[in-house]
């Protein structure tokens, strides 16, 4: 068991540094989404439209705008702590050390009690806009995600041919 989670975290952390630097190598992954400023951006378009296909009052885009912010803020001290434990650390342990096993799976441990933060922050989100909106912008948004949902599975039907 205990190498099978070794194996998979080593697996996970490879993957994620090959990916991480094939976007810095990538120039048009610079500036977008994961950027710097890439979230906000993001949230500013999402925000935007929302605001035409939901036909949102400005004081509803202002309250989104206030629950996009806690969002922001509770997002960088997840990130900061999920840092802490990142390959960065796995990648300094000795694997010959008699702690070894213990420490990869306090890593382990620590960065899946971050992501569980995270999934629930996401979920207080989406909890906290749907309260802003109007039944029949509720009932609008569901229709939206269900196209979005709809697209996502066409497009891995189509790649998945490929």
């Amino acid at each position: 068991m205990k190498t099978l989670m070794i194996g998979l975290l080593a697996g996970t952390l490879l993957l994620s540094s090959i990916s991480a630097f094939a976007c810095d190598e990538n120039p048009h992954h610079r500036g977008g989404q994961h950027s710097e400023f890439g979230h906000h951006q993001h949230h500013e378009r999402m925000l935007n439209h929302l605001e035409k296909k939901l036909d949102l009052r400005p004081e509803q885009v202002s309250a989104i705008k206030e629950i996009y912010q806690q969002r922001k803020t509770q997002g960088k001290a997840f990130k900061q702590e999920d840092e802490r434990r990142s390959r960065h650390y796995l990648l300094q342990l000795d694997p010959n050390a008699s702690t070894y096993d213990a420490d990869v799976a306090e890593a382990a441990e620590q960065h899946a009690a971050v992501a569980r933060q995270k999934v629930l922050l996401m979920a207080e989100t989406i909890a906290k806009i749907d309260e802003v909106l109007t039944p029949e912008q509720r009932d609008k948004m569901r229709s939206i995600r269900n196209q979005m949902k709809d697209r996502k599975k066409g497009r891995k039907a189509k790649h998945a041919k490929n």
